[in-house]
């Protein structure tokens, strides 16, 4: 196992994915893991880490392979991508101090909580493979 450093609390740890199939990294911050992703070469992971601690840096956030942009800004919304770089929505707070995510191509908000550290976790299980009911769905936790 290989590890990568961005800082001292941004690292991923690069395994072998089974049988030559490429390479598996995990992306830890203050040693929790908080995203998981393939790639087909080392130097694939090493760029793709590199560009999510930049963002980092910029003020997004990565919890469970979401990526909130403009998280820590004071704009209160912003992109919401995954791993590979693709936007899946956008993120808001409104009035009533309310976090909602919109999915590309929604009208209403897919999902909604009390913040937006809860509101990541929301996305983050509306993304799974497995998630029912997608389209339309509105989720308040």
């Amino acid at each position: 196992m290989e590890q990568l450093r961005y800082n001292n609390n941004l690292t991923c740890d690069v395994s072998e994915h089974g049988m030559g199939k490429g390479f598996l990294a995990s992306i830890k911050y203050n040693r929790r893991e908080v995203g998981v992703f393939e790639d087909t070469s080392i130097e694939e992971i090493e760029a793709t880490f590199n560009w999510v601690g930049q963002l980092l840096e910029e003020g997004a956030h990565l919890d469970q392979g979401i990526i909130m942009l403009g998280y820590r800004g004071s704009d209160l919304s912003g992109d919401v991508l995954v791993l590979d770089g693709q936007v899946i929505g956008e993120w808001h707070c409104d009035a009533e101090e309310w976090y909602h995510f919109t999915a590309d191509g929604s009208s209403e908000p897919n999902c909604s909580a009390p913040s937006n550290f809860k509101l990541i976790g929301r996305i983050a299980e509306w993304n799974r493979p497995d998630a029912f009911a997608r389209e339309g769905s509105n989720q308040v936790v």
